[in-house]
């Protein structure tokens, strides 16, 4: 492995950030996002230090709050009209695929490929949604300060991207950087970085903004 886990080390910044900027964020918000990131963070040290190998099943379970956190926040950014029905919708698809991919697997031993992959591809057509009526608005948008535009383009690069991943895991592990390490463990490090990176900077403009992401 690397000698440093790039992608905890991200994961740890964003989480931080969010406890120290986002104080005075609405209550909802900031608490959920803080949460929500409390959980990756004890996911992702806990799969690098206690359970190093076969921690398939700790990612399966953590997959609803992934997904469910994901479709929530990205739903209410983008304001969608009858946002409760399409948030309902696109949680109802994900956790068919959930339950499916369990029944099939027989266990949660085995990463759930198919609900990952659906997960994804709802949180993309979200942000594409987003995309559509951002460049539509007639007001003036300072893209590179606005909060809500960095939020949203850290998911999409994130899923995008994690897609690939997902699909060509088993082709990706077998390439060796190094020794030790395989392409698919450089990669995810660089889109973790990527993605956090999109995340501390929204939460840092949020804080400059004195604003909620969700009163945008």
């Amino acid at each position: 492995m690397l000698i440093f886990p790039y992608y905890l080390y991200a994961e740890w910044v964003c989480f931080i950030s969010a406890l120290l900027y986002l104080k005075s964020s609405d209550s909802t918000f900031g608490i959920t996002v803080k949460l929500y990131l409390f959980s990756v963070v004890a996911l992702e040290s806990v799969c690098r230090y206690v359970y190093k190998s076969d921690n398939n099943w700790l990612y399966n379970l953590d997959m609803p709050i992934e997904f469910t956190f994901g479709i929530w926040i990205v739903s209410k950014v983008v304001f969608l009209k009858r946002e409760k029905i399409i948030m309902q919708l696109c949680l109802g698809l994900f956790f068919s695929a959930y339950l499916l991919s369990w029944i099939l697997k027989g266990n949660n031993s085995e990463f759930f490929k198919i609900a990952g992959l659906l997960g994804s591809v709802i949180i993309i057509c979200l942000c594409i949604y987003y995309y559509f009526t951002l460049f539509h608005k007639e007001e003036y948008v300072n893209l590179l300060t606005d909060p809500a535009f960095l939020f949203i383009s850290g998911y999409f690069l994130f899923y995008t991207t994690s897609i690939g991943l997902v699909i060509y895991a088993d082709q990706l592990d077998k390439l060796m950087i190094t020794i030790q390490v395989p392409l698919s463990y450089l990669l995810n490090d660089i889109i973790n970085l990527i993605f956090y990176s999109f995340w501390v900077a929204s939460i840092i403009c949020l804080y400059n903004k004195k604003t909620s992401l969700l009163q945008l």
